[in-house]
């Protein structure tokens, strides 16, 4: 017990130390400030305690069996109590591979569904947007500062807008339409937008037309996304009446649905309309291939068009990647975990396997003095092996099933998961297990036979 305690004191102090070192990483990770010093007497208090707890329970077992060896029986050629001992162990070992396939699995479903979220088409050009909260005197002089930018050869196409298509925050119940259904509260998105938003965003009209300068009745009228037009069950829609807080246009285009928030949920009803006083963000379509060539021309007209306020920009990418910061510090997280849980299951394969070679050394040693090959005694020890592989494979197969499966439900969007997917982690620890057994046992296997039998 003393042993066994004092052990779990030493290896306290290395993981104090350790967490020490990884502590700055972790916390970049978890976007936390997390600390360990001695004014955290309590904590490291409760730390010594529960490694003393662990010495105790780890020691327990070992001690009790000890004690109650009988002398003579163990002289004579064993006990039965070495099998639970090893059958214990057994049942460790299936445990912690079970842990490690069912990490393996969710690592690589996070993994690929975060991947997915930041390659899915999301019906606009997010990758090459710039935006600019509106600031000072720039919507005064916007005409000239819009104009002047698109004479540059490095941008696309400027616009404003009420919202950015990660960051939205107008929405209302206030709309009427001819056969609406007044027991019904449905809830619209509205966005404040110009003649060029829907060119400088790349989003696809589908039917009708867009703003247009050329119709100075558009400055009442409504442009409606496929999700909008589905909830109304408009059947003509273009030329259709619709109001907004009483003020009457017309339904003059239907836009592709386009995600606006989270992949989370799916889309939601929007409404485009012109109303200058509401918007709040200028973007600009940049070209591709000189982005520190645009950046700076927005700048310099910034500066000449809004003197006196500082140039401040936003990749609108970067805004969509952090509305999955928690996928991905989750992604970081199970990395370490996996490969943490991987490394503790290897360790007690390998003390297991060690374990069982010295107690066969001799049936291996006759094995040999009676022809076997080093390549049969391999296979005929990897079985009991391989079988507690396979048993942790159908114990957590289920278990990873579950916690994937009920993962995947937050998102509206999600990857397909594959059968064979559930199989990689198995095969991936089977083959592992086999090198370690492989590598344990034909060190054993080619060692002379002499030296375990030469006294029976």
């Amino acid at each position: 017990m003393n042993e066994s305690v004092l052990i779990a004191l030493i290896a306290l102090l290395i993981a104090l130390a350790a967490t020490i070192l990884v502590l700055p990483y972790f916390n970049d990770i978890v976007d936390k400030s997390i600390a360990i010093g001695l004014d955290k007497w309590p904590v490291i208090l409760s730390f010594v305690a529960g490694a003393v707890l662990v010495g105790i329970l780890a020691g327990s077992y070992p001690a009790v069996f000890l004690s109650g060896l009988k002398p003579i029986r163990v002289i004579k050629g064993g006990s039965r109590n070495g099998r639970r001992g090893t059958s214990f162990r057994r049942v460790l070992v299936v445990i912690q591979f079970a842990v490690t396939v069912i990490l393996i699995l969710g690592t690589t479903i996070v993994y690929k569904q975060f991947q997915y979220l930041m390659e899915k088409d999301l019906g606009y050009d997010k990758d090459l947007l710039v935006y600019m909260p509106v600031r000072g005197e720039i919507m005064n002089n916007f005409n000239g500062f819009k104009n002047d930018l698109l004479q540059q050869p490095f941008i696309n196409g400027v616009t404003v807008s009420s919202d950015i298509p990660t960051y939205t925050v107008h929405a209302t119940a206030d709309f009427d339409w001819e056969g609406k259904n007044n027991e019904e509260n449905l809830l619209f998105h509205i966005f404040s937008v110009d003649f060029d938003y829907i060119k400088t965003l790349g989003l696809q009209i589908v039917e009708g037309r867009n703003f247009s300068r050329d119709f100075p009745a558009d400055s009442t009228n409504y442009i409606l996304n496929e999700e909008a037009l589905r909830l109304t069950g408009i059947e003509s829609p273009i030329g259709s009446l619709f109001k907004q807080w009483g003020n009457e246009g017309k339904i003059i285009g239907i836009i592709e649905d386009f995600n606006f928030k989270s992949l989370h949920q799916k889309v939601e009803p929007l409404v485009l309309r012109i109303a200058p006083a509401q918007n709040e963000f200028i973007m600009v379509n940049i070209a591709p291939g000189n982005t520190t060539g645009a950046l700076g021309i927005l700048e310099e007209a910034w500066g000449i068009y809004n003197i006196g306020y500082p140039f401040e920009y936003h990749f609108l990418n970067e805004n969509y990647e952090s509305l999955y910061n928690a996928e991905r510090r989750m992604s970081q997280i199970f990395d370490y975990f996996t490969f943490l849980t991987f490394f503790i299951a290897c360790m007690g394969l390998i003390g297991l396997i060690s374990h069982m070679i010295v107690k066969k050394r001799k049936e291996i040693s006759i094995r040999k003095v009676f022809g076997a090959s080093v390549a049969g005694i391999l296979i005929h020890l990897s079985r009991e092996y391989i079988l507690l592989i396979l048993i942790a494979f159908v114990i957590s197969i289920p278990a990873a099933i579950f916690f994937v499966t009920g993962w995947l439900e937050n998102f509206a969007y999600r990857i397909a998961v594959a059968w064979w997917t559930y199989l990689l982690p198995g095969i991936l620890v089977l083959l592992i297990t086999l090198l370690l057994v492989s590598g344990q046992t034909i060190k054993a296997a080619r060692q002379n036979p002499v030296d375990y039998l030469r006294y029976e």
